[in-house]
């Protein structure tokens, strides 16, 4: 119902995860996205970053969201997409996956 694609990635060299980390804010700003401030976030007892952004599209003016879960210590990645008029439910998605996670 909304909508969502879901990416799970898990990344077996460090290196590689720290570094889609850290391009990840300026890859979405040059396709056009508003990012959000970072934000800490506790998934399962492992420290994790929240990041958010959202594309618009020029000529519809619809805009979709995209939420981004990094997860240092395990080097996962999960990223739940979808327009930005569901972004509750989107929400909502992403708890559930993070909820369900086992370490």
């Amino acid at each position: 119902a909304a909508m969502s694609q879901i990416a799970i990635q898990a990344i077996g060299h460090d290196q590689m995860f720290q570094m889609n980390l850290q391009n990840f804010p300026a890859m979405m700003r040059q396709m056009g996205a508003t990012v959000e401030p970072e934000q800490s976030v506790n998934v399962r007892g492992k420290q994790a970053r929240l990041l958010s952004a959202t594309m618009r599209d020029q000529s519809s003016g619809a805009g979709m969201r995209s939420l981004n879960v990094f997860i240092s210590e395990v080097n996962l990645w999960i990223q739940v997409m979808g327009p930005e008029q569901n972004a509750a439910q989107l929400q909502q998605t992403l708890q559930a996956i993070l909820a369900g996670l086992q370490f």
